[in-house]
C-alpha cells in the first residue's frame, strides 16, 4: 500500500507542475526527497485529490529526506517498485506487483573524478513541448559522461547534426552544467532540416523516431551485405543499408520464432536475424531470392532499437556483434517510454545502477531508482511501455 499511495503523490506532483501550481519550494534529486519535500508544504493529512478511494491512507508512512522508505517504518517495510501502472482500479482488484527494484541507500552517482555528481537531465519546455528531446539527449549525455569524449568518436562524423551535437556535448562541462542550450541549438537546426517533422514553436510533439533517424544517419554505412545465391552460387557484395543509421526498426516480421519456454525474443536474437535472415533480395545473375546477410565493418557507437511496433522485447545487458572478425560488446543503456502523449526515459550506467527521467517531474536531474536494473521491470515505467533501447559501445 505504500508504494500505491507514492505513486498518487508523484502523480499529483506531475499534474500540479504541467499546471503551474505546484510550490517553487518542492525540489527533490531522489524520489523519496521529492515526495518529503512536497507533503512539508501541504497541510497535515493530505491526501491527493484524484487518489484512488480505495488506499488505506491510514497506514501510509510519510517519507524522510535522504532515507528511502524501505528503510522506515516496520522492518517489514516493503521495497519501491518504480513501474507500477498508474491504472485507475480498485485497489483490491489491482495486481499486486510481481517484481521490484533494489532499492539504492545513496541518491548520488559518483563522478569520474570520484566525487558526488548528480546526473543531468533536461526540464521540460511546456511553452515549445520538448520531451522528445529531453528524454534522447539525457541517455545520450550520460553516456557521453561516462564513456568520456572517445565514445564520440565512433558516432557518425559524416552527419553534421552528429557532429553539432558531438561539439557541444564535447564542449560542455560535466560538473554544473545545463543541456538546455544544448537541446534548444539543436531544435534551431532540425526545424530548419524539416519544420513540419520538428516543429520548434508551440505545443506540438515530435517522434523520439523520427529525431534519432536524423541524428544518427550515416551517410557513409557500417557495415556490407552479401547475397549468396542458393541456386547459382553467385555472390553479391553491396553496402549494407541496414548499417546506413544507428536506429533500428524492429518490426512484428523481425521478431524470432517463439523459444522452448516462450519468452519473448530478445534484442540479441533480433539483432541475429536482421542481420542473417530477415530481408532477402534477388540474385542480380539468376534472379532467384537469396538472404541478405550483413557484415561489420567496423563497430558501431550506438545502436537505438524502436520497438514500439514490436509488442514484448526482452533487453539484453550486453548486445554482442562480431566486427570484422572480433567480438564487439554494446551495453543496455537507456531506454525510453512513452504514454499519455508524454516521453520520459532511464539511464543504464556500466555498474547496472538505473536512473529514471521525466522533464516534468525531475526536471534537470536524474532519480536514481535502483543499484542492479530488473530486466523485467525495465519493459514500462508508471504506467508507460518502453519504445526504444539504447545500447552503447564498450570502450
Amino acid at each position: 500500500m505504500q508504494e500505491f499511495c507514492e505513486l498518487e503523490i508523484l502523480n499529483d506532483i506531475t499534474y500540479k507542475r504541467e499546471t503551474g501550481t505546484l510550490s517553487s519550494s518542492v525540489q527533490g534529486v531522489s524520489r523519496t526527497d521529492l515526495i518529503s519535500s512536497f507533503l512539508r508544504v501541504q497541510r497535515c493529512g493530505y491526501i491527493p485529490p484524484h487518489a484512488d478511494a480505495g488506499l488505506q491512507w491510514d497506514g501510509f508512512v510519510r517519507p524522510h529526506a535522504g532515507v528511502p522508505v524501505a528503510e522506515t517504518g516496520s522492518d517489514n517495510a516493503r521495497k519501491i517498485n518504480p513501474v507500477v501502472s498508474h491504472s485507475r482500479v480498485p485497489s483490491e482488484k489491482r495486481a499486486r506487483p510481481a517484481a521490484s527494484w533494489t532499492v539504492a541507500k545513496k541518491t548520488k552517482a559518483a563522478s569520474l573524478d570520484g566525487s558526488d555528481e548528480l546526473r543531468l537531465g533536461l526540464r521540460w519546455d511546456s511553452a515549445n513541448w520538448s520531451c522528445a528531446y529531453d528524454s534522447l539527449l539525457t541517455v545520450l549525455w550520460n553516456i557521453r559522461v561516462e564513456l568520456g569524449p572517445l565514445w564520440l568518436q565512433h558516432l557518425p562524423q559524416e552527419n553534421i547534426l552528429t557532429r553539432q551535437l558531438a561539439s557541444r556535448f564535447h564542449d560542455l562541462p560535466i560538473i554544473n552544467s545545463s543541456l538546455d542550450h544544448v537541446r534548444d541549438s539543436l531544435r534551431d537546426s532540425l526545424a530548419m532540416h524539416d519544420a513540419s517533422m520538428f516543429p520548434r514553436k508551440g505545443p506540438a510533439m515530435a517522434s523520439v523516431t523520427d529525431l534519432a533517424s536524423a541524428l544518427f544517419e550515416c551517410p557513409i554505412p557500417f557495415g556490407t551485405s552479401c547475397i549468396t545465391c542458393q541456386r547459382c552460387q553467385y555472390i553479391t557484395v553491396r553496402s549494407a543499408a541496414l548499417c546506413s543509421n544507428l536506429l533500428w526498426y524492429v518490426l512484428p516480421d523481425h521478431l524470432a520464432p517463439p523459444s522452448i519456454d516462450d519468452a519473448p525474443p530478445s534484442i540479441q536474437a533480433i539483432t541475429n536475424r536482421l542481420l542473417t535472415t530477415a530481408y532477402s533480395s534477388r540474385c542480380s545473375a539468376c534472379r532467384s531470392n537469396g538472404n541478405i546477410v550483413t557484415n561489420f565493418t567496423r563497430a558501431p557507437g550506438l545502436l537505438i532499437f524502436d520497438v514500439s511496433s514490436a509488442g514484448n522485447v526482452r533487453p539484453d545487458l550486453l548486445l554482442k556483434l562480431n566486427v570484422d572478425g572480433s567480438l564487439q560488446n554494446l551495453s543496455l543503456s537507456g531506454s525510453i517510454y512513452h504514454g499519455g502523449g508524454h516521453f520520459t526515459s532511464r539511464y543504464v550506467n556500466r555498474s547496472g545502477e538505473v536512473w529514471y527521467h521525466d522533464g516534468v517531474s525531475s526536471g534537470q536531474h536524474c532519480v536514481r531508482e535502483a543499484a542492479h536494473v530488473n530486466l523485467i521491470d525495465i519493459r514500462s515505467a508508471l504506467g508507460r511501455r518502453v519504445t526504444h533501447y539504447i545500447y552503447a559501445l564498450k570502450l
